[in-house]
């Protein structure tokens, strides 16, 4: 390119560039040629055909742009608008684009963008656009070949001009390497273009009714997917540059604050590339770690975090960035995104130590900037939930319990701190002693102040205070902290402290050793204590004799001493214990409380003890108060802890007994605790709750009646409490109430689910979801372990009411519910709560408008509770419903309800789904809805996943499970065709309704859902399964011919779906089936059943389609035998079975391992060709398989489903024509791939048939067929693709091996009868012959050139064999197809070697030609002549060399083609009168070429020299005369014209000449050849133009002449002759003669 070109092109703009001479044709799906010939009509068709197709998938695609795409956007040239106008086009294309981007690989996307690139070019005025829109699919082809049409201007863009220039994709690596460049332009572009997207400007028009955020997230999510990808290859690489850190972290500020979730995810995955690559500042952590947690929400909750922890694992960074108020909203933030639950799970993930360092460096501090309470439980809570215990180390106690000393310092003031935060510090301290024992030396030197607030503030006792003193931290001394000097004392301290130096140890004598040895084995003497504990205990304890008074509480508890003894001995010691046990008795509290838990309490004594001291007045005492004068004295404070002492008693008390009053009792007590919110009365609370949850699960006696419990009380404290363990106490007593009342505790909790109050039960995390699971799994199980009667009932009203539940709770919530439940009814009967489930939703229906919605909310609710177990139970509980379903019946199926006489288990199938109750349009949408529910959870992805998880251990339990689907599906099958039936013999009736007619159509809707379901079990199940229950149904169901058509079904679908299947089956499972097949294809006399032969045949056919090499079966050749026995008796059985069996041959001639393959190749082959040789003499034109299916389709549903049965068992199904001609060419073609080479010997008759076939199937054998089959494969019907296979097994044969049989077959064909059908398939074996593959190879070709010429010699007198033919057109045709084939092996010829081929031509012309030639052979004369043509027509000037000698003959043909001047007698094809008019047909035929042939000769100065030209213009000129030849008028023009105006073309000289003899015929006698004279005037007139202008003074005359003519017509025609010459010469051009 030259330097000035180089400065225009830089200097060119789009709006010049479409202003040049020639317009650009640039187009992305045609090539540049053919987008030459587009018009502007037929691309805005294009562009809106994709439009209207691309709406499909996105309605309000480009709606606001619909301007661009009308007829007036026809006119619009972009070259011409103004400035603004322009502007405001490119904002309408760039949003059209930006929505494109989105569906780049969707046709009707690519049509789109045609539209856009041809009307408004915008490759280049909107290359830019394009570029970054489509940059995302860098990787596919079609961006390549947008890059090569794009205009891109900028030095920016020079690297893609390599890509653009080969029509390439970029790789990733390549955009990696731009956009680490220098300027990272590239980089640039992607954020902008990113932030271009997020404005709303781009889509406020079409999207108005959908938010910005929700459009990209759902269209465009690949845009922020590749800006992920790139940016992390880029941060991969070892040498990022502060530049390039500094150019993406503002966008990724940018990126973190938007509301677009991709984007911050993306940016989420930036980030933590960058952290783990490059250390950052801290200043730039500070505010990306701030912006990452301000702006967390549920989206990206889980990858914020992931993304801190990764920051923290790779920077040098410490704590968290926050102030009190930030971290404030983070702490408030974990109420709903579970932040802190989140955290502990990554503890078993990755290492956390950084982060929660971090975390407690941060958090902890900030408790002493809390001004208020509530702010500062919700910081403890925060921390306490992030710091949990289980997951803690030593090293991060250290710093936990470092930083609370911290903590404490700076407050001074333990009380401000929070019990909870206290109790938690208490546990850590237990967990890590080691920790605490560091930390706590360091800070007894420090400050021991701090360290003994600590200890008061965690409420540590003396002893424990000494446990911790006692442990040695056998590690280096720490550096103190907060202190860069440390204090004498300090040092003096740390020096005396006992882990420091041990004192020495004093060594002791052997006699020592051994003393302590047998002191320490000897057992300690025991104290007995004498006498009755209740007389004399309590004053032994008063005495304070503890271990005296051990000993007679060991004896008091005694059985020996309790055997006689009631419970009313006990009430007054036992009243004075507990008094005692609260003063003096404290030190042996807890051993009074076990010894007197032992002893017998009545009811009454226990609710005395349990109330204040009451004085009683009267004589009678009442038992249930308390007059026990040692509780004379108590006040409210002694009474409640007495109280509590009391029920930690009675708590573990075995033998007090339940009663309304004590229940009635405690649950006041609860209440009055319930208004109380301490500490104290929580744990009351708490004893209350196990004390009732212990007397009903064990009552002693009582019956606990539901009023006693007292529900209401015990949801509500569910609703309103702040504590776990009540939480669980009381749904634990709900679970206990169960045995008493299921139907009233179920509705109880389902309230409490339903409406959750304001306690913990509503923070929905992972511990109250787990209650509510154990206390619904409780609930149920109790249920499902009732044992009598009553168990039934019980379970079907607890799941009807569980249904009627279940939809009031929050979605969030039922999940969790529905496991439990689901876990809780177990495998056998997780079906009955389904079956109950649907039937609440077919109760609701009719009443919801939401029909839809409400049918897939029940669905997912089925799907989650079976997702439950394995899938074999899945399967089992789908096995169930279906067979419940045919339980319950048709729709007018007698019904009663259930009597005395029935079973259980009768009257429980009848109590889910009761008939009695419910009208039949129920039952019907009961129906559809389980099998709907069934078939789209069979097809769901989880349960597929599970299915292909199973293991060899699950084998066995699949096995039976998949028998049991087997027989399910034969059951259900019977039914709905049943059911159908009876529909459809009601809806022909002729008195049928609206109601018949509904009737029809739901059972056609449930016999498709029938037909879904019973296919999906068939193709699920794996397939070592499936060979196993086949074999073992084939064998052992010989009388059940339902079962045993539905395993072959099964097995048939198997070996269709999966093509490796038979590779799992086991080996003898299949030696077994092939074994049973062949029983069934054996002729055994009377017995013999077609039925199942032609089944056998099918079904093997596919067995043997899915072999593979390596697999060898003896039992095959067996049934290759068998087969031929069959086919060689084919007439004995109907077409559908022997077609089956050339099926089954075909696919075992294709399984090469079946050893006597060969053997049988040729039996085979000749059956075959007897078969179609019989279905060629009825001459049947094949392709009734549409008009078959048409018929078919209006048969009724029943029939679809037949056939589809008898598809899947026996083939498919075709009528008897197309069965044998179909099922003959499969087998053909099989013989013909794997054994050619073998049937030579019936290669003829092959080539016979298919040459006829071909012409009847209107099949064109091809040169290529891979082509032809990869282009046409599924538009040809199945005789024209077999016939197409076959064609290509042919050609791949060697030539030496089909020569002799295309020359046998040639010769066959040409010494049939005449007729069109011979000519035609003549033309079709030479078709044949060219696609040879040898033929094509030139070394090959020269070794038989001379035959294969024969061949074709033999050929070419296809015309000279149907002389007596009507139908020239066919013989035209069939020689043309052998003329073409005859030239494409020539092309294979040089020069030299086609001479020979010409000689012979020429000799064959000659000897036609002879006089003495018969008059067969002169036709040759014609199909020599079109040769020729032809052949000019394929090498024009390099043919001439060829023609001289063909060109001496012509005055001959002349002379004897022209009646004119010779006789008819002695016309060429003249073979007496009775035959005239054909041959004077032929005559014109003949003429018609030869004209031709001295046109193309007449092109060529060089050839047709004036010589020549003189030798054949007289003749010509003649030919205006031979006007008895028929169809002389087309002769002359426009043949005879074009000749006669070549010829003046290519010598100039003998215009004058030509000119004056043909005028000289306007004065012929004949008016025809007057006209026909003037006609080719006429076109030599208008196509000369100019140069006829010498010619006028001897033209003019005669047609002066010819105005007068007393012919109209040849008057007329020298009008149109002379308008002619004044159009080209003038309107005075005749003056002075017309």
């Amino acid at each position: 390119m030259t330097s000035l070109e180089k400065q225009l092109k830089k200097l060119r703009t789009a709006v010049s560039g479409q202003l040049g001479v020639e317009r650009p044709h640039v187009s992305l799906l045609f090539d540049k040629k053919d987008a030459g010939s587009l018009y502007v009509e037929n691309v805005l068709q294009i562009g809106l055909a994709g439009l209207a197709e691309l709406r499909k998938v996105d309605p309000k695609f480009a709606v606001e742009e619909e301007d661009l795409f009308d007829d007036a956007a026809v006119n619009v040239q972009r070259a011409l608008l103004t400035k603004e106008e322009n502007a405001l086009l490119d904002e309408k294309l760039e949003r059209v684009i930006i929505q494109l981007s989105a569906y780049l690989h969707h046709l009707s996307a690519k049509q789109i963008l045609e539209w856009l690139i041809f009307q408004f070019h915008v490759q280049s005025f909107n290359a830019e656009a394009l570029f970054i829109a489509f940059l995302p699919y860098h990787s596919s082809n079609i961006f390549g070949r947008l890059l090569s049409i794009l205009d891109l201007k900028g030095l920016e863009y020079d690297w893609v001009k390599d890509y653009a220039n080969s029509e390439a994709p970029i790789p990733m690596m390549k955009l990696v390497v731009i956009c680490a460049s220098r300027n990272h332009s590239l980089l640039t572009l992607i954020h902008n273009h990113i932030e271009r997207v997020r404005e709303a400007r781009f889509f406020i028009h079409n999207y108005y009714n959908q938010s910005i955020a929700k459009f990209v997230e759902t269209k465009l999510p690949h845009l922020f997917t590749f800006y992920a990808s790139i940016s992390v290859h880029l941060l991969a690489k070892s040498d990022v540059t502060d530049a390039l850190v500094s150019k993406m972290l503002p966008f990724l500020a940018r990126g973190l604050v938007s509301d677009l979730v991709s984007l911050r995810l993306a940016c989420l995955i930036v980030i933590s590339q960058l952290c783990i690559n490059v250390k950052l500042v801290s200043s730039k952590l500070d505010s990306m770690i701030k912006l990452i947690l301000l702006k967390m929400d549920n989206y990206t909750m889980k990858e914020s975090i992931d993304t801190l922890v990764v920051i923290y694992q790779r920077q040098e960074i410490t704590s968290f960035p926050l102030k009190l108020k930030t971290a404030l909203k983070i702490v408030r933030k974990d109420e709903y995104l579970h932040i802190s639950e989140y955290i502990k799970s990554l503890f078993s993930i990755t290492d956390m130590r950084q982060f929660i360092g971090a975390f407690a460096q941060t958090f902890i501090p900030l408790l002493s900037k809390c001004d208020k309470e509530e702010k500062l439980m919700e910081l403890c809570s925060f921390c306490i939930n992030c710091l949990d215990l289980t997951l803690l180390n030593d090293r991060i106690s250290e710093t936990i319990l470092s930083l609370t000393l911290e903590l404490l310092s700076e407050m001074n003031d333990a009380g401000k701190i929070p019990d909870i935060f206290c109790k938690h510090i208490r546990a850590l301290i237990f967990r890590f002693p080691n920790a605490f024992a560091t930390i706590g030396s360091e800070w007894k030197v420090r400050d021991e102040s701090v360290y003994n607030m600590l200890l008061k503030a965690c409420k540590f006792e003396q002893y424990e205070i000494e446990t911790f003193e006692v442990v040695t931290v056998e590690k280096k001394k720490r550096r103190r902290r907060h202190s860069s000097t440390k204090s004498s004392t300090g040092e003096e301290g740390s020096q005396s402290s006992p882990h420091v130096s041990k004192p020495a140890l004093k060594k002791k004598r052997p006699e020592e050793i051994k003393q302590e040895q047998l002191n320490s084995v000897r057992e300690p003497l025991k104290i007995t204590f004498n006498g009755d504990p209740v007389e004399k205990l309590i004053d032994t304890i008063k005495a304070e004799d503890w271990p005296l008074a051990e000993a007679g509480l060991e004896k008091l508890s005694t059985p020996s001493y309790l055997k006689n003894r009631t419970a009313s001995d006990f009430e007054i010691f036992l009243s004075k214990m507990v008094a005692i046990a609260l003063a003096e008795g404290a030190r042996l509290k807890t051993a009074i409380k076990n010894a007197l838990s032992q002893l017998p309490v009545d009811a009454d004594f226990a609710l005395s003890l349990l109330k204040p001291y009451t004085e009683s007045k009267g004589s009678r005492r009442n038992r249930d108060i308390c007059h026990w004068s040692c509780f004379k004295h108590e006040d409210i404070e002694k009474f409640e802890i007495r109280r509590l002492f009391v029920l930690e008693l009675l708590l573990v008390n075995r033998t007090i007994q339940a009663s309304a009053k004590l229940f009635y009792h405690l649950y006041e007590i609860l209440k009055e605790v319930m208004q109380k919110a301490d500490e104290d009365n929580q744990y009351l609370e708490q004893l209350i709750i196990n004390f009732i949850v212990c007397l009903v699960k064990n009552p002693r006696g009582y019956k606990v009646l539901v009023d006693d419990l007292q529900l209401g009380t015990i949801v509500d404290i569910v609703r309103h409490t702040q504590n776990h363990r009540i939480l669980r106490d009381c749904l634990q007593l709900l679970t206990c109430a169960v045995t008493v009342s299921p139907k009233k505790v179920l509705a109880h909790l389902m309230s409490v689910y339903t409406f959750m109050g304001d306690g913990v039960l509503k923070k929905d995390n992972d511990l109250t979801l787990s209650v509510i699971e154990e206390t619904l799994n409780v609930l149920f199980t109790t249920v499902m372990n009732e044992k009598d009667q009553s168990f039934h009932e019980q379970l079907v009203t607890t799941s009807r009411l569980f249904a009627a539940s279940i939809t009031d709770i929050p979605a969030h919530r039922r999940d969790r519910i529905l496991h439990a439940v689901a876990r809780s009814a177990g495998t056998h009967y997780i079906w009955v709560v389904i079956a109950i489930l649907f039937e609440r939703y077919c109760l609701n229906w009719p009443k919801k408008p939401e029909g839809r919605t409400s049918a897939e909310l029940y669905e997912e609710m089925s799907t989650i509770m079976v997702s439950e177990y394995d899938v074999v139970e899945q399967l089992s509980c789908t096995a169930n419903l279906i067979k419940y379903i045919i339980k319950l019946g048709g729709d007018f199926s007698a019904c009663k309800s259930p009597t005395a006489s029935d079973s259980e288990k009768e009257k429980f199938l009848s109590k889910i789904f009761d008939r009695t109750k419910y009208s039949v349009q129920k039952l019907r949408h009961y129906r559809f809805a389980i099998l709907g529910w069934i078939a789209r959870f069979l097809e769901s992805d989880e349960f597929k996943a599970k299915l292909v998880a199973v293991d060899d251990s699950s084998y066995d339990r699949l096995l039976e499970i998949a028998k049991t689907l087997l027989l399910c599906s034969v059951e259900l099958d019977d039914f709905v065709t049943t059911e159908t039936l009876d529909a459809e013999k009601h809806n022909v009736q002729g008195n049928s309704n609206q109601q018949t007619t509904n009737n029809y159509k739901y059972w056609i809707a449930v016999s498709s859902r029938a037909d879904i379901v019973i296919e999906k079990f068939q193709n699920l199940l794996p397939s070592n399964v499936c060979g196993h229950i086949v074999v073992d149904v084939l064998e052992q169901t010989a009388t059940t011919p339902k079962l045993r058509d539905r395993a072959l079904q099964f097995l048939n679908a198997k070996l269709l779906q999966d093509g490796s299947y038979i590779c799992t089956v086991k080996m003898d499972h299949l030696n077994s089936l092939i074994a049973k097949f062949n029983s069934w294809l054996r002729p055994v006399e009377k017995e013999f059943d077609v039925d199942l032969c032609q089944k056998a045949a099918h079904t093997l056919k596919l067995v043997a389609r899915s072999m593979t090499s390596s697999t060898d079966f003896m039992l095959l050749s067996e049934t290759l035998e068998l087969t031929v026995e069959l086919l060689n008796n084919r007439s004995m059985h109907d077409e559908a079975v022997t077609g089956s069996l050339l099926l089954l041959a075909g696919e075992l001639m294709r399984f090469q391992r079946v050893k006597n393959s060969i053997l049988y190749s040729n039996v085979l082959t000749e059956i075959c060709t007897e078969i179609l040789f019989a279905v060629l003499e009825t001459q049947t034109v094949i392709g009734t398989t549409g008009n078959q299916q048409t018929n078919l389709s209006k048969d009724s549903a029943l029939c679809g489903r037949r056939r589809r049965t008898q598809h899947s068992m026996s083939g498919r199904y075709v009528t008897s024509s197309d069965a044998l001609l179909i099922c003959s060419l499969v087998c053909l073609q099989r013989i013909l791939e794997n054994f050619a080479e073998f049937i030579f010997k019936h290669l003829p008759s092959i080539l016979i048939i298919i040459s006829r076939l071909c012409c009847i199937c209107d099949f064109i054998p091809s040169m290529d067929y891979s082509i032809q089959q990869m282009q046409s494969a599924n538009k040809f019907p199945a005789a024209q693709q077999r016939i197409s296979y076959i064609c290509r097994s042919l050609s791949k044969m060697e030539l030496r091996i089909v020569l002799d049989a295309f020359d046998e077959a040639c010769k066959t064909l040409t010494t049939e009868p005449a007729s069109s059908f011979c000519a035609a398939a003549m033309g079709m074996l030479f078709k044949m012959f060219s696609s040879i593959n040898d033929i094509k190879n030139r070394q090959i070709l020269l070794k038989f050139v001379v035959p294969v010429c024969d061949v074709y010699f033999h050929g070419l007198d296809v015309r000279s064999n149907n002389v007596k033919l009507d139908k020239n057109d066919v013989v035209d045709n069939a020689e043309l197809m052998i003329i073409d084939s005859f030239l494409e092996v020539v092309d294979n010829l040089s020069e030299n070697e086609f001479r020979t081929v010409t000689k012979s031509i020429y000799t064959r012309l000659q000897d036609a030609l002879s006089p003495k030639a018969k008059i067969e052979m002169r036709y040759r004369s014609i199909t020599i002549f079109r040769f020729l043509n032809r052949f000019y027509d394929s090498y024009k000037n390099i043919s001439l060399p060829h023609f001289g000698r063909f060109f001496s003959l012509l005055p001959d043909i002349f002379s004897r083609c022209n009646s004119y001047i010779t006789d008819s007698e002695s016309l060429i094809f003249y073979d007496g009168e009775d035959s005239a008019a054909a041959a004077n047909v032929s005559v014109g035929h003949l003429l018609m070429v030869v004209i031709n042939f001295v046109t193309n000769c007449a092109r060529h100065p060089a050839f047709f020299t004036s010589e020549r030209a003189k030798v054949v213009l007289d003749f010509l000129v003649n030919e205006l005369e031979n006007k008895d030849i028929p169809e002389h008028e087309l002769r002359c023009v426009p043949h005879l014209a074009e000749c006669f105006y070549n010829i003046i073309n290519c010598q100039n000289e003998i215009l004058m000449d030509t000119i004056n003899k043909i005028m000289l015929k306007t004065r012929s006698r004949s008016s025809k050849i007057r006209y026909r004279t003037l006609l080719v005037l006429e076109w030599l007139f208008e196509h000369m133009g100019d140069a006829v202008a010498p010619t006028l003074p001897s033209v003019l005359p005669f047609l002066s002449e010819l105005l007068e003519d007393d012919n109209r017509k040849v008057e007329m025609q020298c009008d149109a002759v002379i308008g002619v010459l004044r159009k080209n010469f003038g309107e005075e051009i005749t003056d002075g003669y017309a």
